[in-house]
């Protein structure tokens, strides 16, 4: 369980529904509450604050952000049953991590650059897989949360290489890439004008 600033062991027995969610034939109840459940601890500042004072430890082992992004990431294309409410979870999971991976949140949470560099490469690298998958990954709400996850995470990786997108990560120009191919496809205006935002910042 999750009471107030107690960090939730992801070695703990009560933790297994979290990865036993990603499981293909897991039930989409299961797979659903889970991501809310992850959802709801990163909505909320003390909890938030607790999972990110985890991920800062650096025990690869007991990391919930890690954690939350393979199960958004394993979700993404809607689960069991390829539910469009589990791919628009999954991708406001990946939009709540990615706030987390912000400078302002990763500072106060003591992270290191490296710290930094690995949660944002591993959200960017779910996102673009959310982008490039099937399903109800392609559904218009869940394409316009991914591409905002993305805006949020190449932005912030962008200021810290000085505007420079070589000289960023393998994910994070295969998230770039991934969301500028959001164009090619028929999406909504709002998505489509994010895009065209973030592209215009990645070319300059």
């Amino acid at each position: 369980s999750f009471a107030g600033v107690k960090v939730l062991d992801m070695t703990a027995p009560e933790a297994a529904f979290l990865t036993n969610a990603t499981d293909a034939s897991a039930p989409m109840a299961v797979q659903l509450m889970s991501l809310r459940f992850a959802c709801n601890l990163l909505a909320n500042r003390e909890s938030r604050g607790a999972v990110a004072a985890q991920a800062a430890v650096g025990d690869e082992a007991n990391n919930p952000l890690d954690v939350f992004t393979t199960l958004a990431s394993a979700l993404i294309e809607g689960g069991s049953k390829t539910n469009k409410n589990v791919s628009s979870a999954a991708a406001s999971l990946l939009v709540n991590i990615a706030v987390m991976c912000s400078p302002t949140e990763a500072t106060s949470a003591g992270w290191s650059p490296l710290r930094v560099t690995s949660q944002a490469d591993r959200a960017m690298a779910a996102v673009a897989s959310g982008l490039g998958g099937s399903g109800t990954a392609t559904d218009d709400e869940v394409t316009y949360r991914l591409v905002l996850a993305a805006d949020i995470l190449l932005r912030h990786g962008l200021a810290s290489r000085g505007g420079d997108l070589s000289a960023m990560s393998d994910p994070a120009r295969a998230c770039a890439a991934a969301t500028q191919a959001v164009l090619t496809r028929t999406t909504t205006a709002r998505t489509s004008e994010l895009v065209q935002k973030l592209s215009k910042l990645l070319a300059d």
